[in-house]
């Protein structure tokens, strides 16, 4: 058997290193970590375009088509919309992009280091929780590990599988110490998270790809009592989403065709569509069909199912237990949670899939289908790396003018607004920009007419940019009276 570190190569480290980095330090600023990391991605994977690009390793006709369409049809809308409707598309463009270049770089023989990379990120990300747990600090260092428990349970309960799996196969009595070790600290985060939607999904899991017959009817009914405690316990949580599901809905129905996303998403819309008994509001609606078709309407999600099908069609026979049951995790949970489609879980599952896909792989040198698809990759990834790049300024300007806005400093708000300004020119779609641009201005504004007028001008594109948030308007109105301005 051979070792890890030998198959091992410099560019594995390239590409690779951003499976396990990201789990575990989305969380410290997701605005920027964010974008910085669909920058490392959408790079790192033009990087093996450009050493793979003779080799077409795939067994799926079409399959290339469809990612490519879907990625372009993504990114086109997040540039209708706003910084978080482009963020949100490039994520996902960002995930399709590296899963086509993981399957072009890695080979039937060498594909268990995506696993071993996916396993090691998910594992580093559940000590940092646990470790968290037992630290006594007034600052919630659990919120720096994917910003949310609901979002690392499911992350979790999505690399179970493979840690069981990968548990039986090893032969090697370290590597079967080493992946008990990463299962069980998985069991412990799912266990300590108490998330609803990592305990439904696994149970209904189980039910449907369990090891015996007799045993899936218990599990069934045992995700069904999991849902009615939650629903006894917390029924505030269970009506919310019923609250934001109705919202996605509604979205979707009165933009059927291509969904919401060129007016923002469901963030922007959600203020126009909240019923009188949400306690909360919500970037998400908590249920991934409604998020997709939400956003993207029909044809967002008829190329998100026919990628799918493409992918499942590849299997020459019935896929592993290993693919199905991660699956059917990522389908059951997304009833009850949208977390599948924020970047470290669409990135983990689009690699997963890459790395559990059949291969072979054929040359196509100069023939017009390697052609078209490299180059329909290519332009996809130019694409995806030159967006996230202002983006990923953007948010750095952004970041910083926040944290020195905290400083009750007369010279500190002038350097705010520097940075807020330049924030403004490279994320100009972003209406938490403008309007904490507008706020820095006002703080430090007489009535002075071209600094007033310069607020204004910040908060109307603030308000255009999001026109149903209230707060929006009101600060408007407020610097309308302290204008004296018609």
């Amino acid at each position: 058997m051979r070792s890890w570190h030998v198959l091992l190569r410099p560019l594995d480290i390239v590409v690779l290193a951003a499976l396990v980095a990201l789990p575990v330090s989305y969380g410290v600023m997701p605005g920027l970590t964010g974008p910085f990391f669909i920058t490392i991605l959408s790079a790192a994977s033009l990087i093996v375009l450009m050493m793979n690009q003779s080799s077409d390793r795939s067994v799926a006709p079409g399959l290339y088509p469809v990612a490519i369409s879907l990625g372009f049809y993504l990114l086109i809308q997040g540039y209708l919309g706003t910084s978080h409707s482009l963020e949100q598309s490039l994520s996902i463009a960002a995930a399709i992009l590296y899963f086509l270049a993981l399957k072009r770089y890695f080979n039937q023989k060498r594909r268990g280091l995506i696993s071993l990379a996916i396993l090691g990120g998910g594992w580093i990300a559940a000590m940092s929780y646990l470790a968290a747990g037992f630290l006594n600090s007034s600052f919630d260092l659990r919120s720096l590990v994917l910003t949310n428990k609901n979002i690392l349970a499911l992350h979790a309960v999505l690399l179970a599988p493979s840690a069981l799996t990968e548990y039986v196969r090893s032969q090697n009595g370290k590597k079967r110490w080493f992946y008990m070790l990463i299962g069980l600290t998985l069991a412990a985060v799912i266990s300590t998270t108490k998330s609803t939607g990592a305990w439904l999904a696994l149970l209904g899991s189980i039910a449907v790809f369990g090891w015996n017959n007799r045993v899936r009817p218990a599990f069934f009914i045992a995700g069904i009592l999991v849902l009615l405690l939650k629903i006894g316990q917390h029924p505030v949580s269970v009506t919310d989403r019923l609250h934001w599901l109705r919202a996605a809905l509604n979205i979707w129905i009165d933009h059927p065709i291509f969904g919401a996303a060129g007016l923002g998403g469901f963030p922007a819309l959600y203020p126009a569509y909240k019923g009188l008994g949400a306690s909360i509001n919500s970037n998400l609606s908590h249920n991934l069909y409604m998020e997709v078709l939400s956003w993207w309407g029909l044809t967002g999600g008829v190329l998100a199912i026919l990628f799918i099908f493409l992918v499942a069609r590849s299997f020459n026979a019935k896929p592993p237990w290993i693919f199905c049951a991660t699956m059917a995790i990522a389908a059951i949970s997304g009833f009850y949670e949208s977390a599948l489609l924020l970047l470290p879980n669409i990135i983990m599952l689009m690699a997963f899939i890459a790395a559990q896909m059949p291969i072979k792989e054929e040359i196509y040198t100069g023939s017009l289908k390697q052609r078209s698809s490299f180059f329909g990759v290519w332009a996809l990834g130019v694409w995806t790396l030159a967006a996230s790049l202002p983006l990923t300024l953007g948010r750095y300007y952004l970041v910083k003018g926040d944290l020195l806005s905290r400083i009750p400093d007369a010279s500190a708000g002038r350097v705010t607004q520097k940075f807020l300004t330049k924030a403004s020119r490279w994320d100009y779609k972003n209406p938490v920009v403008w309007h904490d641009l507008s706020r820095a201005q006002h703080a430090g504004a007489d009535r002075q007419a071209l600094r007033l007028a310069r607020t204004l001008v910040a908060q109307k594109k603030a308000c255009s940019l999001e026109p149903y948030r209230k707060g929006h308007w009101a600060h408007l109105a407020r610097l309308y009276d302290y204008s004296d301005l018609p």
